[in-house]
């Protein structure tokens, strides 16, 4: 984040995690992206809670192994495709991931799922 606004580059922080649970979670890290967003003057784009819609796209997957598992395949899909529409709706450019910096996720799977989505909007 730091080095993108000192490259000048124009961010806008796009929240759309219907995969945090239970709902307090969701909301206490909400909360602190909204408060680093005024923080540094970044707009800040709330996609609203969407669980249900998460619930029944990870159907059947509630098993899978964490990291290497097709739900979590599942859900960076998810999400990347409504962050692509949302970027194409809106005229941005470029999305990308914060999840590709965590020691936590797999970078192939974040990285194939915003390729994926991309390529919907921006072929």
């Amino acid at each position: 984040f730091e080095e993108m606004r000192q490259k000048g580059l124009d961010l806008t922080i796009f929240f759309y995690n219907p995969n945090i649970h239970p709902r307090r979670e969701y909301d206490i890290r909400k909360h602190e992206n909204k408060r680093y967003c005024e923080k540094y003057g970044v707009p800040f784009v709330d996609c609203d809670y969407d669980d249900i819609s998460w619930f029944d796209r990870m159907k059947g997957l509630e098993h899978d192994p964490e990291r290497i598992g097709v739900r979590c395949t599942a859900c960076f899909d998810m999400r990347m495709e409504v962050t692509a529409k949302y970027a194409y709706d809106h005229g941005f450019d470029v999305v990308t991931s914060t999840n590709t910096t965590s020691r936590w996720k797999c970078q192939s799977q974040v990285n194939g799922a915003g390729i994926k989505a991309s390529s919907l909007y921006f072929p």
